[in-house]
């Protein structure tokens, strides 16, 4: 086995080659509205089981791939790799993740809200940073938190105003009880 194949623990999760058996998991966290539109054109949805059987197929095994599994408790939750650049940018690469909302929706509140909180203050400029702060709104919804829920989604829509992400969270916002 290549370095490059090699399991990497991370605390929450470990980061491991993708297995043909990882269908059924890559299957229900790829085919998410919310994992798809923050991620490249070519990344499908609806997410089909073909799509799962073209991606296993092409990547698993395959040595030296740059492309791993986000595993949760035993289950690929997401993924994470890098296309090596080419020609005059044969020196860098396109890194990228995707990472299922495996802790919201197993309502793991406490451990979605660091996840979450880790994309806002990693990486403030980050694109993704408005849907990370609407999911924590929500959870902090979830939790009974609604007075800091609703700090939250008000700055999601101060912040960030005509994107989907204010639109959920002014929705939410008329839905959460009055302070």
């Amino acid at each position: 086995m290549s370095a490059a194949n090699l399991p990497l623990h991370c605390g929450p999760c470990l980061v491991r080659p993708w297995r043909l058996d990882d269908k059924p998991s890559l299957l229900r966290h790829a085919n998410n509205r919310n994992v798809w539109r923050n991620l490249a054109h070519r990344f499908p949805h609806p997410y089909t089981e073909a799509d799962a059987d073209t991606w296993l197929t092409r990547i698993a095994g395959q040595p030296g791939c740059l492309r791993w599994a986000i595993d949760v408790n035993g289950e690929a939750v997401g993924g994470i790799g890098a296309e090596p650049g080419e020609g005059i940018f044969g020196k860098t690469a396109n890194f990228g993740y995707w990472l299922g909302e495996a802790y919201y929706v197993t309502r793991d509140y406490p451990n979605a809200i660091t996840a979450f909180q880790k994309v806002t203050t990693g990486w403030p400029d980050s694109r993704k940073v408005p849907d990370a702060l609407v999911k924590i709104g929500f959870t902090q919804a979830a939790l009974g938190k609604n007075g800091d829920a609703r700090i939250t989604l008000e700055e999601v829509v101060q912040r960030f105003p005509g994107s989907e992400a204010a639109t959920l969270a002014s929705e939410r916002l008329k839905r959460l009880p009055a302070k």
